[in-house]
């Protein structure tokens, strides 16, 4: 019984592996800038495992109702390594201030997949970010460990509709008791309509094992943003939180479809195992 278990469990684990394999999305995601326009946006699906399949696309989120794709459902063959799919994203000034995002899921189903009842999926997103009014200026915060020291890289962009022409970085550095321990500063820089910069600061003091915390204040033409990042030293290995959104989508997907493979192996092997119970009693 149990060596039925686990060949089944081992061939349905191999199918999985096949099935996340088999579609792929190139590029994951696309960003653009804001224009009252209608523009035409492309990305490429890949048949990585070159098999006759058929694909069907849904549109989800909040730009969901401003897509419109060329073709919702449509066929690849064994033949076919890639497909360009191209579709329009319709912008006007009724979107407001700040990211929005689409998502077109792709689903693909083959004989295989309808043997164990499951469908692969992988999902291409689609930012759009509109420009703040006045001056606005964005920072993200990626902190790194090298022989330097602590290294924080903070790329700015400026989301504003004018001209900056003063921006600059401060980095405060806490402890777990909340005592400042450094303070680092950056240079002042301009930045123009939709322009990028990135500023690279290391902290290369000895921390002792434990907890810190970065306060990265943001200054742009008289405008203060806080960024707020914690970071933990242990044996000489730092360990950073990330923000929630930086896990890439197509990951998310991945994770979500492996959890929902697993409960219906679950479910298989629960029911063999209930069909030989049944037999034993008769």
């Amino acid at each position: 019984m149990r060596k039925i278990i686990c060949l089944i469990s081992f061939v349905f684990l191999l199918l999985l592996i096949e099935n996340v394999l088999a579609l792929g999305v190139t590029p994951a995601k696309s960003v653009i800038d804001f224009e009252p326009i209608e523009k035409e946006v492309s990305f490429r699906i890949i048949n990585s495992e070159h098999k006759d399949i058929e694909i069907k696309l849904n549109v989800e989120g909040e730009l969901a109702d401003r897509i419109t794709l060329e073709s919702y459902s449509f066929n690849m063959s064994k033949d076919e390594d890639t497909k360009e799919i191209s579709y329009i994203i319709s912008l006007d000034e009724s979107l407001g201030e700040g990211l929005h995002k689409g998502e077109i899921i792709i689903t693909e189903s083959s004989n295989i997949k309808s043997l164990i009842g499951a469908r692969v999926a992988v999902a291409y997103m689609l930012e759009v970010y509109v420009p703040h009014s006045g001056s606005y200026a964005e920072a993200e915060v990626y902190i790194t460990e090298s022989e330097q020291g602590i290294v924080f890289d903070i790329p700015i962009i400026n989301r504003g509709k004018t001209d900056l022409n003063e921006v600059k970085l401060k980095i405060d550095i806490y402890d777990s008791q909340g005592i400042k321990i450094e303070s680092i500063e950056s240079d002042t820089v301009s930045l123009g309509l939709g322009e990028r910069s990135k500023t690279t600061s290391i902290f290369n003091a000895n921390l002792k094992t434990g907890e810190y915390n970065a306060i990265i204040t943001l200054e742009f033409d008289g405008e203060l943003i806080k960024i707020e990042r914690k970071f933990v030293v242990e044996k000489e290995e730092i360990e950073i939180d990330k923000p929630v959104n930086e896990i890439d989508e197509n990951q998310l997907v991945f994770i979500l479809l492996v959890v929902l493979s697993l409960v219906v192996l679950v479910n298989i092997i629960w029911l063999i195992s209930w069909a030989f119970k049944g037999k034993k009693k008769r």
